[in-house]
């Protein structure tokens, strides 16, 4: 039986959109500056269930939710993970069907690992978790490549793959350039009709991938 670490129910850190996050427990990379040291451990957390995967269909069936995304720990050290994903990735599919694949209605499947492609798809058992996902962003976190401008990624090694590209060209197929984090300022949204009560700078605190920054950002009073 896996563990998982965290679910996190509202994320905009880890993949395009809203999303819902599982941390699984696991991982033997420790790659040095890794951002969740006690997700390393297998025994951390507690007990994957069909409960958790009840919860997620839940979640992502909402409009504005994106999908899933699977990390930790390393997701491709916990294989058991293919049985609780197969509901999922059922779901995701019908959602899916008949859709443009450009709709911004799609929903998908995001799973980060410190084993890159090549490695993934070389072992039988990983390469079916991999076969299950949508996205990939692979390998080792080296904080000498690290690089806050990076989307999506923690340091510059790692690479945003499109996975159904990937195996059906027999090659990695990148999921979009390797663009830069877009630095434009947050503008908060009051919902209709309504407009800030307040002005000045603030700081919000902001995790990419692990790598935490402080973001300055000027409210103007409209």
């Amino acid at each position: 039986m896996i563990n998982y670490a965290q679910l996190r129910k509202m994320d905009i850190a880890n993949g395009e959109g809203i999303r819902v996050s599982l941390f699984v427990s696991g991982c033997t990379h420790n790659c040095k500056g890794c951002f969740n040291q006690d997700y390393q451990s297998f025994s951390y957390g507690q007990p994957m269930s069909f409960d958790i995967v009840s919860e997620i269909i839940d979640l992502i069936s909402k409009k504005q939710y994106k999908g899933l995304t699977l990390l930790g720990g390393e997701p491709f050290q916990n294989l058991e993970l293919v049985q609780f994903l197969k509901p999922i990735r059922e779901f995701i599919d019908n959602h899916n069907k008949g859709m443009d694949p450009n709709s911004s209605q799609i929903k998908n499947i995001w799973a980060y690992s410190g084993y890159t492609y090549e490695q993934i798809y070389a072992h039988s058992g990983r390469r079916e978790l991999l076969e299950m996902s949508d996205v990939l962003v692979d390998g080792l976190f080296i904080e000498q490549k690290k690089d806050l401008r990076l989307k999506f990624r923690g340091s510059s090694n790692q690479r945003v793959i499109d996975v159904k590209e990937s195996l059906e060209a027999s090659k990695v197929v990148r999921y979009y350039k390797d663009e830069l984090v877009d630095r434009k300022e947050f503008e908060p949204d009051y919902g209709s009709g309504r407009r800030a009560d307040f002005k000045g700078e603030y700081d919000f605190n902001i995790e990419q991938q692990g790598v935490q920054y402080v973001k300055k950002v000027k409210l103007v009073q409209l």
